[in-house]
């Protein structure tokens, strides 16, 4: 990891972190043929998977979403992608050397490598997560409903349960985690639909994997291999990224820490929606930054809408085009050219994304409004007061051009104090942050589901029992548990001295601005806002899905920045063999305890042997069966039976299912009633219930049918399967999986 010259005059440098590439419009030189080709792999598919998700959102609600329609038209979003990702600056050898042409190649070559190994070290883990227990099963179930089904919303075949009148009997529902019950009507006129929770994006990229999985007939492997060609993608485009902002010698590294990060690894195992953001978002920042250095208005506006447009993958999107928007103020006052498009592109892909929220996921949006709703009215306010403020600003910057004496004025000694002072805002920020633990207990409301289930884990892991807890004023010390506190001090090092110079970029009145402008300080604010709060359940590795799009790659951009920076500063004071050794301890401060932390769970697989259990469930109903989950809980809350079954015996199974969440002392009463109805709609009622052991299930059915005509019913044991899960421990990183247990019974 030798030294590179420094090269691009329009780079504020740390001294500088230098880079063998440029923009094509700041320097000369030959093509980077292979490399340029690699970078412009990574922005295309990103432009292409966001291509692909606003083509979901037409075809879906109309039903269109089928093979024959989709890949024809993801082939030509793909070309039209290929095409847009060539408007792009790219990446060119800004030296005449040898050397530097060598070096970009071979970091291109390393990086593709990395991905590629990175895809198939997670596609051979994929989990097999369909039971719907957490949100891979959720987006599980998703990508195969559109698959098969071609259309949303799910039909509900309220029909099959006798109609309206279901809902008279005491605790049925046909509500699900992740896939809501949505009523319209009243009365004799009530019908109902099921509405998924998720955004349309995942499960249409997802849909590839599984019409190419179903040519060899494993389609469910190939939807859950989907997240870990999109993480390879996403390694891919970050390597262009740190190309742009470290140097091509440095990005290996950078990959290498990114890729083996645990929570990277662990979501493109599965069918998390992460790997498709952080895609698309590091396509976007490539985009931005080229957009920003060369001034191309056309390519600042493709950068923002396809920041904006990753609302269709993942609602907290909008966080990041808040922050891109307020970043944009100070190019555009500049005069960039590329600035207001790029901010304008990203509030126009925002407000489509919106509509199709409004249409597809209405009651999720509902379920998340109280942090939504905030983070959209502060966005809306940055537009607002940047649509004020810049035409201002340039005008007061055109006054003041013309006035030579008041620009020699300018208190230098003021200007070095606030940038030393945003340094040092920056430095407290990280100390309040890290400090958080012993002055803040971050809660929520103690009666909410997810506290519920934070109280179950803290009786099972010996802590003190208090549901409202949220464990997020330790999420600095999530991030150090992957990247260790090293890597961590350093980037935030790194991202103090960055302040600093924007600070110092803006005083000088340049024009072009810092490369690292915008992904440093959109990077950092958003960074700051994931930290402060995470918004997730807060059991590990659960927990650490909210790092992966942005708070790692940020972390670790700036921590390699940082070595880099510091082997070629103390570097040039001593040998050759000095500046290896220094570049060495760089690599091992970083990959060493990122290495350490993924070793024990490297290897870890995770939900096998569900689709098989699946499918046995399935093969257990008969034409005309009525599914009926039974829990047997006082609560009112559901459990494993209703959490776990209903959409996949509706979605995978093809029956109408429900749930009974119904008091012990009422439920053989409530099975008595539904069964009449179902029969007199022309079914036949099966109960469900999925317990711990066969015993358990033994006694809801037998609690369920006391007393009725069905009493001693015969009782089927359609599923048992001992698997791994992940863990889910509240205050340290997992070490190894936890053994999971599926039974399923049924009584016809």
């Amino acid at each position: 990891m030798g030294d590179v010259p420094r090269m691009t005059p329009c780079r504020v440098s740390l001294a500088a972190v230098p880079s063998a590439v440029t923009m094509r419009s700041t320097a000369s030189g030959r093509r980077g043929g292979v490399a340029v080709t690699i970078d412009r792999v990574g922005i295309a598919a990103g432009i292409s998977a966001v291509g692909i998700a606003l083509v979901a959102a037409i075809a879906v609600p109309l039903g269109f979403w089928t093979p024959w329609l989709a890949w024809p038209g993801a082939l030509a979003i793909t070309a039209a992608g290929w095409v847009m990702a060539g408007w792009s600056a790219g990446l060119e050898v800004s030296t005449a050397t040898d050397d530097g042409r060598r070096t970009l190649l071979l970091s291109s070559l390393m990086t593709a490598g990395l991905a590629l190994a990175f895809t198939v070290w997670n596609a051979v883990l994929h989990a097999e997560h369909l039971v719907l227990r957490r949100d891979p099963g959720a987006y599980g179930l998703y990508t195969q409903w559109i698959a098969t089904r071609h259309r949303l919303p799910i039909p509900a075949d309220l029909a099959a349960f006798g109609g309206p009148a279901a809902y008279d009997v005491t605790g049925f529902t046909l509500d699900a985690p992740a896939y809501y019950q949505v009523l319209h009507g009243t009365g004799a006129g009530l019908q109902a639909e099921i509405v998924p929770q998720f955004l349309v994006g995942p499960p249409a990229l997802y849909s590839f994997g599984w019409w190419a999985g179903s040519a060899v007939g494993q389609p469910w492997a190939g939807a859950q291999i989907m997240p870990a060609l999109l993480g390879g993608l996403a390694l891919v485009t970050f390597g262009s990224l740190a190309t742009r902002l470290i140097g091509p010698r440095w990005t290996p590294l950078a990959v290498a820490v990114l890729a083996v990060s645990y929570p990277v690894a662990w979501s493109a195992r599965t069918t998390f929606s992460e790997p498709a953001a952080l895609l698309v978002l590091l396509a976007g920042a490539c985009l931005a930054v080229d957009a920003i250095g060369s001034g191309r208005r056309a390519l600042g506006g493709l950068a923002g809408a396809v920041l904006g447009l990753a609302g269709l993958i993942r609602v907290d999107s909008v966080r990041e085009v808040a922050a891109v928007v307020a970043v944009c103020v100070l190019p555009a006052v500049r005069g960039n050219r590329a600035a207001a498009p790029l901010a304008g592109g990203a509030v126009a892909g925002t407000l489509v994304s919106i509509g199709v929220w409004s249409i597809m996921s209405r009651p999720y949006l509902n379920t998340v409004s109280s942090s939504l709703v905030p983070l959209l009215a502060a966005t809306g306010a940055l537009v607002l007061v940047a649509a004020v403020v810049v035409p201002l600003a340039r005008r007061r910057d055109r006054a003041r051009s013309t006035d030579g004496m008041a620009a020699a004025a300018q208190p230098a000694r003021a200007h070095r104090l606030m940038a030393r002072g945003a340094s040092v805002g920056v430095v407290a920020v990280g100390l309040v942050l890290l400090s958080r633990p012993l002055w803040l207990i971050a809660r929520q409301a103690p009666d909410t589901p997810s506290a519920r289930f934070v109280a179950s884990l803290q009786a099972g892991q010996g802590l003190a029992v208090d549901a409202g807890r949220l464990y997020s004023e330790h999420s600095l010390a999530w991030v150090a548990w992957y990247l260790g506190w090293g890597g961590v001090v350093i980037a935030w090092g790194v991202l103090a001295a960055l302040a600093g110079q924007v600070v110092t970029w803006w005083f000088a009145r340049r024009a072009t601005p810092p490369t690292w402008l915008l992904p440093a300080v959109a990077g950092f604010g958003s960074t700051v806002l994931v930290l402060y709060r995470p918004g997730i359940t807060p059991d590990h590795p659960w927990a650490d899905r909210r790092l992966v799009t942005v708070v790692l790659p940020v972390i670790v951009l700036a921590a390699v920045a940082g070595i880099a920076w510091s082997t070629r500063v103390l570097g040039a004071r001593t040998s050759a063999l000095g500046r290896r050794v220094l570049a060495a301890a760089g690599v091992a401060v970083l990959l060493g305890p990122t290495v350490w932390a993924t070793a024990p769970v490297a290897l870890l697989r995770t939900e096998r042997g569900e689709v098989a259990a699946v499918g046995s469930v399935c093969a257990q109903l008969q034409p005309g069966d009525v599914v009926v989950a039974v829990e047997g809980t006082d609560d009112g809350h559901a459990q494993r039976s209703a959490n776990e079954w209903l959409q996949v015996i509706r979605g995978v199974c093809g029956h109408p299912s429900g749930a009974l969440l119904t008091p012990v002392a009422q439920l053989p009463d409530a099975v008595t009633r539904l069964a009449a109805l179902v029969e007199g709609a022309g079914g036949h009622l099966v109960l469900l219930t999925a317990q711990e052991d066969a015993a358990a299930a033994q006694r809801v059915l037998d609690a369920a049918t006391a007393g009725t005509s069905r009493e001693g019913a015969p009782r089927l044991p359609a599923a048992r399967l001992s698997t791994v899960e992940d863990r889910k421990l509240l205050t340290r990183r997992p070490p190894n999986g936890a053994r999971l247990v599926i039974e399923v019974w049924l009584a016809r």
